[in-house]
């Protein structure tokens, strides 16, 4: 996800709807590529840029796109929310005004999965096996 918005970002594009319902892989087998999809909420940006318009999901929205003032770095912040959803099973804030179920109650969780963030793996880089695993230190 990272990936695109980079690639968006690096051709004048601003995603603005970063989520996982907007990513569908290509086939149903390990290994199959990523596709973004829906760039209804997409436009155009010049580098250094601030826009206004608040759009996108209120789960993922960076601050700066509540407060009307956002450019590039909404889109990673959302990237954000998402691989903290990935990494526990739940968005890392409540949205009181758009009721969404947490993925826990859309997708059944082991029932060894903990997900309060001071007991996740502290190998988080095993999302992606290309990278060495991190070093957590003393």
């Amino acid at each position: 996800m990272l990936r695109t918005a980079a690639q968006c970002h690096s051709r004048g594009i601003i995603f603005r709807d970063i989520k996982p319902d907007n990513f569908l892989f290509e086939r149903a087998e390990e290994g199959s590529p990523l596709k973004a999809t829906d760039f209804g909420l997409a436009g155009l940006i010049k580098p250094g840029e601030r826009l206004t318009r608040r759009c996108g999901t209120p789960s993922y929205m960076a601050p700066e796109v509540i407060n009307r003032n956002y450019g590039e770095a909404a889109d990673v912040w959302s990237c954000g929310v998402v691989s903290y959803q990935l990494l526990t099973g739940r968005l890392p804030f409540v949205d009181r005004v758009n009721q969404r179920p947490n993925a826990k109650e859309v997708y059944p969780q082991p029932s060894t999965l903990n997900p309060r963030p001071s007991t996740l793996n502290p190998q988080p880089s095993t999302l992606n096996p290309q990278y060495p695993p991190l070093d957590p230190g003393p």
